[in-house]
């Protein structure tokens, strides 16, 4: 008998506690520790309704998902995205978000949200989107891999603004069911 040396990669910092928690089983753990590893993808099935990353559905709120579904739009056609600004409120950014609830929420906007982009929408209402998107990939994913989809921020030399993207290709992005 002789032994020989195995080499072993640690990547437990990959493995958050909820990916490890939510695991049904040893095989289920490597299923989806091995979804984050490979290339992320972002999936948006308008006709249920739901949002999956790598494989893992998303709960969000039914705004948080007409946001995302607006800016997954925006990200396929190479469109920036600039959070309005302070007293500044975008409509034509309204009218993106408000199409976007309707393509993916059976039920039409609550009169409140109705009410907040009445005047196109402002820095508050995009924030708080932004946030609640963000929050809702780490608390599906976990942290390490909620990376890969947070809405992030970069600065436009052209503009002076900053872009609020997914650090995502258009090829990582698919929206099942659009243009039904």
């Amino acid at each position: 008998m002789s032994l020989a040396e195995i080499p072993l990669i640690r990547l437990r910092s990959l493995l958050d506690a909820s990916l490890l928690a939510n695991a049904r089983g040893f095989g289920e753990l490597m299923a989806r520790a091995q979804a984050f590893l490979g290339q992320p993808e972002l999936e948006l099935d308008l006709e249920r309704g739901q949002v999956r990353a790598s494989g893992t559905e998303v709960p969000l709120p039914a705004a948080g998902k007409a946001f995302l579904l607006m800016l997954a739009r925006r990200l396929v056609a190479e469109r920036e995205t600039h959070c309005p600004m302070e007293g500044v409120p975008d409509a034509a950014l309204a009218r993106e978000f408000l199409q976007a609830y309707a393509d993916i929420n059976a039920e039409p906007p609550a009169e409140q949200t109705q009410r907040a982009l009445k005047g196109g929408m402002d820095k508050n209402y995009f924030e708080r989107r932004k946030h609640e998107v963000n929050s809702a990939f780490r608390k599906a994913l976990g942290p390490g891999p909620a990376k890969a989809y947070e809405i992030g921020r970069r600065h436009d030399a052209g503009s002076g603004r900053y872009c609020h993207d997914l650090p995502l290709k258009p090829e990582q992005v698919r929206i099942i069911d659009e243009g039904r």
